[in-house]
């Protein structure tokens, strides 16, 4: 890989998992982010997912924007295996290197989460039925994408590590990509 290929870690996890706050911590390592945009507020109130190919579109428009060579960091993308799929194109077509990330907290941990997420409602899905819903299409739909990268043996697990840690931990991964 050349230094002028990009690399994108792409943060994939329940909700609560974390995933934001691990990608504020890798754009503190300048990292560019990039995160799906769109008209999410029907889907944020209902606790369903913004349709794959406008997910799609619009990460992989931003993932054009970003210059040759630059360290990415997805924030919640993919999240179904045709958007793993898009985002395997965009890299094949841009010259890219993917890192898939996977944060999967033990239970527990993501239950105290959910629930100090559910009382302070700070986001529009953070209601405890929406968030219910939410985890529910995550478990469906993930374990097509968690196969989907492992059979390329390049899928990163994390579990109950701290945030500072993973991060640092991905940044290795991507300098050894980079050098690699």
């Amino acid at each position: 890989m050349g230094p002028a290929s990009s690399i994108a870690a792409a943060l994939i996890g329940p909700p609560g998992a974390g995933k934001t706050t691990l990608a504020n911590a890798l754009v503190n390592l300048g990292y560019l982010l990039v995160r799906v945009r769109g008209p999410e507020p029907a889907c944020a109130r209902s606790g369903e997912l913004l349709a794959d190919g406008m997910a799609s579109l619009s990460v992989t428009q931003q993932l054009d924007e970003t210059p040759p060579g630059a360290h990415i960091v997805i924030d919640g993308f993919p999240r179904t295996l045709s958007q793993a799929k898009a985002l395997d194109t965009w890299a094949t077509r841009s010259g890219a290197h993917i890192v898939p990330v996977l944060i999967e907290p033990a239970d527990a941990e993501l239950r105290l989460r959910m629930i100090s997420r559910s009382k302070s409602c700070q986001r529009p899905d953070d209601d405890a039925r929406i968030l219910a819903r939410r985890q529910l299409i995550y478990f469906e739909r993930t374990t097509q994408i968690v196969r989907h990268y492992e059979t390329r043996g390049c899928l990163a697990r994390y579990s109950n590590e701290p945030t500072r840690d993973i991060s640092h931990s991905i940044n290795a991964i991507v300098t050894r990509q980079r050098s690699g």
